[in-house]
This record gives structure tokens, C-alpha cells and sequence, in this order.
């Protein structure tokens, strides 16, 4: 759980670069729109054939504060067998250090859909914390990002005028302003992976429809 965690903090991490300026990236503030998705496809690389669609798909109030339903679907193959996983959290403080996580619903493939118990959670939440710090710390702190510019850059849902940047570790991606919270439009890692934006949209539901069952159960 701590591995998927972090990942899904690094994806968080890449979108506040929309802010076309270094100190917005590091900041980590970027507003958050109900219903807002992108979805992506993967080529090249460990993940070839993975897509993957992130969206916001409701909000809900915690005592004073406001949180979000961060939605991650993922579609690939097992072997010769279809993967499908739906990940649901109730988070505020999207793609920042402050990040805070108040509930955690799974579903894989045909599975009846599962709600996270709270020590779960506090585990998640503290791993996100720990590893968005980290990240932030080694690319903002240490300068290990470097802005190229902005340019055009052309994908499977059209042509963006985005960002382009580059990491020390090999690592290069394109994100733009238009986008919003999901802001990234390309990236290439350094294995030779390629994520492209597949296509994007403001009417975000969630796709789970079940009333989750306890994962203690």
C-alpha cells in the first residue's frame, strides 16, 4: 500500500508546474474543480499498454475544511488476463506537502468494492505526507528541475502550448495551464516510458456505484 501511495503522490507532484514558474511548482497551489478528469496512455517502458484516467468526482466537508474525491482508474494486463483498478480518497491539500487523506476506497476487476479502516488510512496519509516532502525537498530544494521553456506539444487530445522541463534524473515532461489540477500533457521517463493525454472533460462521476463493503470484513 506505502509503494501505491507514493506513486499516486508523484503523479499529484507533476501538475502544479502549470503554474509556469519553479516557486508555483514548489508551492504546490492550484485550484480544484468538481468533475474535472484526463486520462492517459503509457507506451514504451514496464507500463506499454497501461491507460489510466485520474478525475475529481465529488467534494465533501470535514469540520471546517473541504475535501475531494481524488478518483485513479487504471486498466492493464496480467499476464493475458485484463487488470482493472479503481482507487477513490477523500484528500484536501491536492499535490502539496500538505496533503491529508480522510477516506480510501479500492475496487479490482469484478471485486465488491472496499472502504479502507481509519488505521489504514492515517498510514496512507502519513506515507503521502513523508514522500510528497521528499520529492519536494530533492526537486525544489536541490534545483534538480530545470525549465526549458514553453513550446507546442502534440498528443492524442490535440495540440497544448505547455511547459517543458526536465529532471536530473533523465526524466522530461510538458504540462499546461489550460489543464488545471491535471495539468500534464506529456512525460518521458527515463526507462523510455511515454505518458500522452488520450483526452480530457469537466463531467466527472465516480465509477463506483456500490456502496462499499469494510475491508475488515
Amino acid at each position: 500500500m506505502r509503494g501505491r501511495a507514493i506513486t499516486t503522490a508523484l503523479l499529484f507532484a507533476a501538475a502544479p508546474l502549470a503554474g509556469q514558474t519553479l516557486q508555483d511548482y514548489c508551492n504546490g497551489t492550484i485550484p480544484i474543480t468538481v468533475g474535472r478528469w484526463a486520462a492517459y496512455k503509457f507506451t514504451g517502458g514496464r507500463s506499454a499498454g497501461t491507460t489510466m484516467r485520474m478525475a475529481i468526482v465529488s467534494s465533501e466537508k470535514v469540520g471546517d475544511s473541504t475535501f475531494y474525491w481524488y478518483e485513479l482508474q487504471m486498466h492493464s494486463m496480467r499476464g493475458n488476463k485484463p487488470n482493472n483498478t479503481i482507487m477513490q480518497m477523500l484528500v484536501a491539500g491536492l499535490a502539496s506537502p500538505r496533503v491529508s487523506i480522510k477516506g480510501l476506497i479500492m475496487k479490482d476487476n469484478d471485486h465488491p468494492a472496499t472502504r479502507a479502516p481509519e488505521m489504514m488510512i492515517g498510514m496512507m496519509s502519513r506515507a503521502f505526507t513523508s514522500g510528497m516532502g521528499q520529492y519536494l525537498e530533492q526537486r525544489c530544494k536541490n534545483g534538480n528541475v530545470t525549465i526549458v521553456g514553453m513550446e507546442s506539444v502534440t498528443v492524442p487530445a490535440g495540440t497544448f502550448q505547455a511547459m517543458h522541463f526536465k529532471d536530473n534524473e533523465g526524466g522530461e515532461g510538458w504540462v499546461s495551464k489550460e489543464m488545471g489540477l491535471f495539468a500534464v500533457v506529456k512525460v518521458i521517463g527515463k526507462d523510455g516510458t511515454v505518458m500522452e493525454l488520450t483526452d480530457r472533460g469537466g463531467d466527472a462521476k465516480s465509477a463506483i456505484t456500490e456502496t462499499p463493503q469494510s475491508m475488515m470484513h
